[in-house]
C-alpha cells in the first residue's frame, strides 16, 4: 500500500514538527494513539538514509542528519546555506511523504521470525522502496519551467532527493513494516539548476506506484527468503499465515498497552520504537515488550519462528518465473470500469498481478511494453495532448452504438399523431386535476410525434420525468403499442412501474429473457421473451448504463424494430462500469429536456441546484453555506457523528421513509449504519428480543453476523419473487417472533411500499441495516430531508446529494478531506470572491501588509489563505465577526474554491479522442458497422446480458480495486 501526503508549513515551529522525531519527553506527554510526527532526530533508534540521484550532488549519504534535513526541507543547500529554489524558507511546501506499507502477513513474519528472517524482510522492504523511487525519478518529469500565462510551461526530468525512514509498528501497536520516503520539494535539472516539484503525476500514479512497490517486495521476499506468495484481492500475502491472525492484532491493542504500562512505558512511544534496527537502551526494552506480545498472539494461531521456517521453500528461485498475463483477460480488466485507460492503469493491474506471483518491476515493465504493442490496443490522444488507450472491442462497441443510432433516425414506425398525444395529455390532466407545463407538453410531443427509433428525455433532478411518461404511455397505448419499462436497478424499475403504470423490470433480466443465458452448471436457458415493432421500451435512469449494457439493449431492440425511450440525466452519477453511451447518443440524436425543479420547495434551493448543475458552484454553495447546511468536522469521527445526528434529529420526528442518510463509499455507508443503529438504541427506538443472525451478499458470501431488534431499518440485497422483494428495497422491522426454544424466529417487516412480509432470516440472509445508502442507490429518490457524508466526490455526486430533498439537507466534510480533495484534484485553486474582498479590505486598513503578497495573489488560493490566516485575525477553523463584516471561515471558502475547480466526473468514451495509430483499421475490424456481424466473436454480442455470476459491477471480476467495488451497482434480474 502507498499513501502520499503533502508536508508544508509557514513557521519554524511547523518546520521542526516535520523534521523532528518525537523525543522521549514529548512522548510521555502524549496519549496512546495521538497523532505523532514520524521523522528523525538522526539517532540510530530509527533507521534512515538518503536516496535519489540528487543526494550525491549535495554530498548527502548514509543516515539522515537533522540539520541537513532542515536545510533541504526549506530548499537550501545543506553545505553552503545557499537557496536552491525560489521562495526558499520556512513558508513553503517542504516535501511529499510517500508511505510504503507492507502487507500485514509480511509484517507478522518480520515480528515473529528468526533474526535472518527479520533482516531479510528489512532488506526486501528497503530494496522495494529504493526501486520504486528510482522508477519515479526515471519515469516522471516532475519539474516545470516557464509561465502558464504565456503558455511557455515545459516539463523536465530531474534528479530527486528523498529522506527515508523505516518503522516496524503502527500507531495501533501491531506489527506494521512501513517506510516514509520524504521526497523533498526540489529537483536537480540537467542544467544544474534546481526547481520545485509538481506533484500532479505522483497523485495520479499513486495506485500504480503502490503496485510497483508490492511487485518488487514480492519478488525479494519469495526469491531471497523462499516464502510462498498468494493473491489477496489486488494485494499479495504470505502463504500459510492465517487471515484470522491478521485481524486479531487489531483487537489486541488494549492487551499490549497494559503490558507496556506495567513496565512504566508509554504506548505512544512503543508504537514507533519497534523500528527495523534499534540501539540498546530504553527503546530496546520497549521493542522487546512489543515483540513478546506479538509472539504470544501469533503463537495462539500456530505461527512461531520455527513454523515460519517450515513455510519457506527450499527452492529460492521463484516458481512463478514463467508467469505472464493473458492479454485478453488483462484488457477485459482494464475496460471493466473505464472505456479508455492510461499507462498508469496498465501498470497498476500488471503490477498487482505480478506481485501475486513473486515477480518484480522488471517483469512488469516488460509486460507493459508488450501490451502496448498488442494489436488489440488502440492509442488515443486527448484534447490536452495526453495519451490514452482503448481496446478494439470497446471502440467497436462505441461505434456500433453510434451507427445503430444513426441508422434509426428516420424510422417512423412508432410516430404517434399529434391528436393522440394531445388526448393522452388531456387524460392525464383530467385525472390529476392540474395542467402540465409547456415544457412538459413539449417533452411529451418530442417523445411521441418525432421519427427516430431512439428518443431521449433528459430531466434535471426533481424535474418530474416520471410525470411526463404517463401521458406518453397513454398516447402510445391508444395507438396499439405495448409499453414496457426497465432500469439498471430493481428498486428503480419498481419505482418506474409504480409512478407510471409501465410494467418494468431490470435491464439485465430483460436481456436474459431476450437472449437466453448459460447456467452455472453449463446448461443453456433459451430465450423466453420476444419483442415486436409494436413495442416501446422505456429505460429509466439511462445515464447510469455503461457501454456494454447499452450496446446489448440497443442491439436487441434494433433487431425487433422496437423504439427505445431513454430517460436520464447526464449531470447525475455516471455509469459505474465502462463508457458513457447516454452522452454519445444525446450528442448524436439530441433530446427533449425538462429543467424546472419541482422537487424542492424553496426557491433559493431550486436556484442553487440549477447553479451547481450548470457549473456555477461558488454561487450555489454559497446559498447552502448561508443556510448553515454545510458543515466542516475536524476529523472523520466527528464527521460521522454530525452526519448521523442531523439525520436522527429528523428521523425520530417524521416518517422514516422521508429521511435519507447517504455516503459515496460502501465502507462509509457501513460506518453510518453502525453509528445510526447505536443512536437508535440510545434513544430507545429498538425494542424486543435481540436476534443475531448471519447476513450475506447477493452472491451468498458471508458478511458476518448482525444483531437485529424491532424498529430496525432493513435493506434487502437480492430479488426474491416469493417474498416480493427486490435488490434495493427497504423496510422497517416491525416485530420478531422467537420460538420457546429460542432457536427459531420470524421477522415481520413493514416495507416502504406498504406491503408487510414475514420470513425466517436463515432462509433469506441477504439483508443488512438500512439506515444509510450509497449515492448511486439514492439517485432518483425524493425525501423531505437528507444528511450526507462527503468523503470524496465530483460535481455529479454533489449534485445528487443536494437534490434528493424537498425541504432541507446537511452536507458534512472534514478538514483533512478538503485538503485531500484539493491535492487529488490536480487543479490550481483560485481564491473565492469573498477571500479577495476580505483581503482588499484588510490591505486598505493595513497598507504595510501589501509587500507581503505576490503580484498574482488574487490567483492563488493557498497563498491568500496563508496570508489571511496570519494577518486577518481569523483563525483557521474559527468563525468570527470582525469589524462588522460577515462571518468568514477559510475552510468553507476552500470548499467553494475546490468544488468550483473540479470538473464533472464524466465517464470517457473512445469517440471523445483522436485515434493516433491506424491499427484499428485492419481488415475485418472496423469496416462492418451496420448489421449483425459488427463484433468478431458471437459471444461478444451477448455482452449486454451478463449471466448472474458474471455481471459487471458485482465485484466478482479480479483486478477491480476495492475502491471501485465501493461504488458498484448490483444488477440483479427482477421479474414483475
Amino acid at each position: 500500500m502507498l499513501s502520499i501526503t503533502v508536508k508544508k508549513g509557514q513557521t519554524a515551529k511547523g518546520l521542526a514538527g516535520v523534521a523532528d522525531y518525537p523525543d522521549e519527553n514529548r512522548n510521555k506527554e502524549k496519549q496512546v494513539g495521538a497523532v505523532e510526527d514520524y521523522y528523525s532526530q538522526g539517532s540510530e533508534a530509527t533507521p534512515s538514509r538518503w536516496l535519489g540521484g540528487a543526494a550525491a550532488e549535495l554530498g548527502l549519504s548514509g543516515a539522515v542528519n537533522r540539520e541537513d534535513l532542515l536545510a533541504t526541507l526549506q530548499g537550501f543547500d545543506p553545505r553552503t546555506g545557499e537557496a536552491l529554489v525560489q521562495k526558499a524558507g520556512v513558508d513553503r511546501r517542504y516535501a511529499f511523504d510517500l508511505t510504503f506499507s507492507a502487507p500485514k502477513s509480511v509484517s507478522i513474519a518480520w515480528a515473529v521470525g528468526t533474526e535472518d528472517v527479520k533482516r531479510g524482510i528489512e532488506a526486501a522492504q528497503d530494496r522495494a522502496v529504493e526501486r520504486t523511487l528510482t522508477f519515479i525519478e526515471e519515469k516522471f518529469a516532475l519539474a516545470r519551467r516557464g509561465s502558464s500565462k504565456e503558455g511557455t510551461i515545459t516539463k523536465e526530468h530531474v534528479k530527486l532527493l528523498a529522506a527515508v525512514y523505516c518503522h516496524g509498528s503502527s500507531r495501533e501497536l501491531d506489527p506494521q513494516i512501513h517506510s516514509h520516503a520524504m521526497l523533498q520539494n526540489m529537483g536537480l535539472r540537467a542544467d544544474g539548476t534546481w526547481g520545485a516539484l509538481n506533484e500532479k503525476e505522483l497523485f495520479e500514479w499513486k495506485l500504480a506506484l503502490g503496485a510497483v512497490y508490492r511487485a518488487e517486495l514480492s519478488l525479494e521476499i519469495s526469491k531471497n527468503l523462499g516464502f510462498g506468495i498468494e493473491a489477496d484481492r489486488e494485494y499479495f500475502r504470505l502463504a500459510g499465515i492465517p487471515k484470522e491472525l491478521e485481524e486479531e492484532f487489531s483487537k489486541r491493542r488494549v492487551q499490549i498497552e497494559k503490558a507496556l504500562s506495567e513496565k512504566g512505558l508509554s504506548g505512544a512511544k512503543a508504537s514507533e520504537v519497534a523500528a527495523l534496527n534499534t540501539r540498546k537502551g530504553k527503546e530496546v526494552v520497549e521493542a522487546e515488550i512489543l515483540s513478546e506480545e506479538w509472539t504470544k498472539i501469533a503463537g495462539e494461531y500456530g505461527i512461531t519462528a520455527e513454523s515460519l521456517q517450515g513455510l519457506r521453500s527450499m527452492e529460492r528461485e521463484s516458481k512463478h518465473d514463467s508467469f505472464s498475463l493473458d492479454h485478453p483477460e488483462l484488457f477485459r480488466k482494464l475496460t471493466t470500469m473505464e472505456a479508455v485507460f492510461q499507462e498508469k492503469d496498465l501498470v497498476r493491474i500488471a503490477g498487482g498481478a505480478y506481485s501475486q506471483n513473486g515477480r518484480g518491476l522488471d517483469a512488469v515493465k516488460t509486460e507493459v511494453a508488450a501490451c502496448l504493442k498488442d494489436p488489440e490496443i488502440v492509442k488515443l490522444r486527448g484534447k490536452d495532448g495526453a495519451i490514452y488507450y482503448t481496446t478494439q472491442k470497446m471502440l467497436v462497441l462505441e461505434k456500433e452504438i453510434q451507427a445503430m443510432a444513426r441508422a434509426g433516425k428516420e424510422d417512423a414506425r412508432h410516430v404517434v399523431s399529434p391528436e393522440a398525444t394531445k388526448a393522452g395529455i388531456a387524460r392525464y390532466e383530467f385525472e390529476k386535476g392540474f395542467r402540465l407545463s409547456d415544457e412538459q407538453h413539449n417533452a411529451i410531443n418530442h417523445l411521441t410525434t418525432r421519427a427516430g427509433r431512439i428518443q431521449i428525455l433528459e430531466g434535471h433532478a426533481g424535474a418530474g420525468k416520471s410525470t411526463a411518461l404517463v401521458p406518453v404511455r397513454y398516447a402510445l397505448e391508444s395507438q396499439g403499442f405495448e409499453v414496457v419499462g426497465c432500469s439498471l436497478q430493481g428498486k428503480k424499475a419498481a419505482g418506474l412501474q409504480k409512478d407510471t403504470g409501465i410494467r418494468s423490470q431490470t435491464i439485465a433480466s430483460l436481456l436474459r429473457e431476450l437472449q437466453g443465458f448459460e447456467r452455472e452448471d453449463g446448461g443453456k436457458v433459451p430465450p423466453t421473451k420476444t419483442l415486436t415493432e409494436k413495442t416501446v421500451v422505456v429505460v429509466d435512469e439511462a445515464a447510469m448504463n455503461d457501454t456494454r449494457l447499452m450496446a446489448g439493449l440497443i442491439r436487441e431492440t434494433e433487431k425487433a424494430g422496437v423504439r427505445l425511450i431513454l430517460v436520464g440525466d447526464e449531470s447525475q452519477v455516471p455509469p459505474v462500469a465502462a463508457g458513457n453511451p447516454f452522452k454519445t447518443l444525446k450528442k448524436e440524436l439530441g433530446c427533449a429536456e425538462l429543467t424546472e425543479n419541482r422537487r424542492q420547495r424553496s426557491d433559493w434551493q431550486k436556484d442553487a441546484s440549477r447553479e451547481i448543475r450548470s457549473g456555477q458552484v461558488k454561487e450555489g454553495l454559497q446559498k447552502y453555506l448561508e443556510a448553515n447546511m454545510i458543515s466542516i468536522a475536524q476529523d472523520r469521527e466527528e464527521a460521522i457523528k454530525k452526519t448521523v445526528k442531523a439525520w436522527c434529529d429528523r428521523f425520530v420526528t417524521s416518517d422514516p421513509t422521508k429521511t435519507l442518510l447517504t455516503a459515496y463509499k460502501r465502507s462509509d455507508v457501513s460506518e453510518l449504519n453502525a453509528r445510526a443503529r447505536e443512536t437508535m438504541q440510545e434513544k430507545g427506538l429498538l425494542s424486543g428480543p435481540r436476534v443475531e443472525t448471519t447476513v450475506r451478499d447477493r452472491e451468498g458470501n458471508s458478511e458476518g453476523k448482525r444483531e437485529f431488534q424491532a424498529g430496525e431499518r432493513l435493506y434487502f440485497k437480492k430479488n426474491n419473487r416469493k417474498l416480493g422483494v427486490m435488490n434495493g428495497d427497504t423496510g422497517t422491522l416491525a416485530h420478531i417472533d422467537v420460538t420457546s426454544n429460542g432457536k427459531d424466529c420470524m421477522f415481520t417487516v413493514r416495507m416502504d411500499n406498504g406491503k408487510e412480509i414475514c420470513f425466517d432470516p436463515r432462509d433469506y440472509e441477504q439483508i443488512d441495516y438500512g439506515y444509510a445508502v450509497t449515492i448511486h442507490k439514492s439517485q432518483g429518490e425524493t425525501v423531505d430531508f437528507s444528511s450526507n457524508l462527503v468523503t470524496g466526490m465530483g460535481l455529479n455526486a454533489l449534485y445528487v446529494q443536494l437534490t434528493r430533498h424537498r425541504d432541507g439537507t446537511q452536507i458534512v466534510l472534514t478538514e483533512d478531506q478538503i485538503d485531500k480533495m484539493a491535492q487529488n484534484s490536480g487543479v490550481e485553486l483560485e481564491p473565492t470572491d469573498k477571500m479577495i474582498d476580505f483581503t482588499e479590505q484588510l490591505l486598505a486598513k493595513q497598507p504595510k501588509l501589501a509587500p507581503l503578497l505576490p503580484e498574482d495573489w488574487n490567483k492563488k488560493f493557498d497563498v491568500l489563505r496563508e496570508f489571511l490566516d496570519k494577518h486577518s485575525g481569523v483563525e483557521l477553523g474559527g468563525r468570527k465577526e470582525r469589524d462588522g463584516q460577515n462571518e468568514f471561515d477559510p475552510r468553507l471558502e476552500k470548499v467553494k474554491a475546490l468544488l468550483a475547480s473540479i470538473r464533472k466526473n464524466e465517464k470517457m468514451n473512445p469517440l471523445d479522442f483522436e485515434v493516433v495509430d491506424e491499427k484499428e483499421k485492419k481488415e475485418g475490424k472496423l469496416e462492418k458497422w451496420i448489421g449483425k456481424e459488427v463484433l468478431e466473436k458471437p459471444e461478444d454480442r451477448s455482452m449486454g446480458a451478463p449471466s448472474p455470476e458474471k455481471e459487471p459491477g458485482n465485484g466478482k471480476e479480479e483486478g477491480i480495486r476495492p475502491a471501485e467495488r465501493e461504488y458498484e451497482l448490483e444488477r440483479g434480474g427482477m421479474e414483475m
